[in-house]
């Protein structure tokens, strides 16, 4: 009986190495195909980054352009106002009073320009943490669907891994005896 279970154990075991290699033969082969879908997956997901990219690095032009452009506008507006000064000055000579409301005017009509730079100013500089709240929010959710990948791979990987039962012991009825 002993000779026998060793002959069983022998061809149990001479399996156990054929299956061994038969697994490894289809692992390498899965091993390939998961490579290519993983570079697939990178490339893609590099491909998007680098979109993303361009995209902000397009905005953050526009974006200059306009405020340099604001600020050229701006310029030329207060160029041309002291030059209105000047000329108004000289038409109406010594006329205080005339003068004085006029230079009122002026001043509320700047406060006015410098009320609604600063609008466009506050307005801009919200969209900008817009942007940073979004860009925050997609490596997060980045992070978290890679986590969740890698979970999911984890799982599949212990899946295809088992143990081999080898000892079977005899259930006795009577465990007191």
């Amino acid at each position: 009986k002993a000779q026998m279970l060793k002959e069983t154990t022998k061809r149990y075991q001479a399996y156990l190495k054929a299956q061994m290699l038969k697994e490894q033969e289809n692992q390498s082969s899965i091993d390939q195909l998961r490579k290519i879908e993983e570079d697939k997956i990178w490339s893609k997901r590099e491909k998007e980054q680098q979109d993303r990219l361009d995209t902000r690095n397009k905005l953050w032009n526009e974006t200059d352009k306009g405020r340099q452009e604001q600020i050229r506008m701006l310029k030329e507006r207060e160029a041309k106002l002291l030059d209105d000064e000047k000329i108004e000055a000289h038409a109406h000579g010594g006329n205080q009073n005339e003068l004085d409301k006029i230079e009122a005017n002026k001043v509320a009509a700047r406060k006015e320009a410098v009320m609604l730079n600063q609008m466009a100013v506050k307005a801009q500089g919200a969209y900008s943490q817009r942007l940073i709240r979004r860009e925050t929010q997609e490596k997060f959710l980045d992070g978290k669907i890679m986590n969740k990948v890698e979970m999911e791979h984890k799982a599949r990987l212990s899946e295809m891994a088992g143990q081999v039962k080898v000892n079977f012991p005899n259930k006795h009825t009577q465990w007191y005896s």
